[in-house]
């Protein structure tokens, strides 16, 4: 971090110009290095420069802070940049949610998704699995489970991906009952799990549950197309012998 900033102080040197492109390569650098005060140092020359923040700015120094867990300092930063006329992007929103979730402020992390699409800005597939892998971070699983298991009912369509991440998260915490569970729940709304997913969920179920349940539910998304890998079935063979 020390040796980017020095060497952003040689720049006139090599007859180069400060620019706002080049202030966000050396903030993202020195936040990726862990030197969020050196960060914010350049955040405060750049209008020494005549060089302005944009929206990378923001997101990069957002990005730093939600890391550290100052949550509160983000949302500073969030208002100051809508101040300034940069409405939040996707990245934005996902980095505030995964912020939120890591501060265990998880009902903050619910009502900026809320907000994203109230401001017509789609989530996408990190969205969701930061929301997700965030929630099982920071509290227990059963909980967690339980608050996204509330959220998956109010959803008017379903995110395939969010399910996803739900049921690779219930079988790496190894909770057969609970995933068995939300897959039933799944297919009662004609949702067919991606082959990866569905095998790391069969792993778990054929572990921690009777195989002639695990079996039914096997048959059941089939049944709907999802195609059962190699190992799901060596593993019945497996118990079966």
């Amino acid at each position: 971090a020390k040796y980017c900033a020095e060497v952003y102080e040689q720049i006139s040197y090599l007859g180069l110009s400060p620019s706002t492109r080049l202030y966000n390569a050396v903030i993202d650098a020195l936040v990726k290095a862990n030197s969020l005060d050196l960060a914010y140092l350049k955040f405060q020359q750049m209008q020494v420069d005549k060089c302005f923040p944009d929206r990378f700015t923001y997101n990069i120094l957002i990005h730093g802070v939600c890391k550290v867990g100052l949550v509160d300092e983000a949302l500073r930063l969030l208002k100051q940049m809508e101040g300034m006329g940069f409405a939040p992007n996707v990245f934005t929103y996902t980095i505030l949610i995964d912020g939120f979730c890591t501060a265990k402020r998880v009902d903050e992390a619910f009502a900026f998704l809320e907000k994203m699409k109230e401001k017509n800005v789609t989530p996408n597939t990190a969205t969701y699995r930061s929301l997700v892998n965030g929630l099982f971070r920071c509290l227990s699983p059963s909980e967690a489970f339980k608050l996204l298991s509330r959220w998956v009912d109010r959803e008017l369509n379903l995110p395939k991906v969010a399910c996803d991440a739900i049921l690779c998260c219930l079988s790496d915490s190894f909770l057969p009952r609970e995933a068995a569970a939300f897959l039933r729940k799944c297919c009662q709304r004609g949702y067919a799990v991606d082959s990866s997913t569905f095998d790391v969920t069969m792993t778990c179920l054929i572990k921690g549950l009777d195989l002639e349940e695990t079996c039914q539910l096997l048959d059941k998304f089939t049944e709907l197309g999802t195609k059962v890998g190699l190992r799901t079935y060596l593993l019945i063979i497996e118990v079966l012998f």
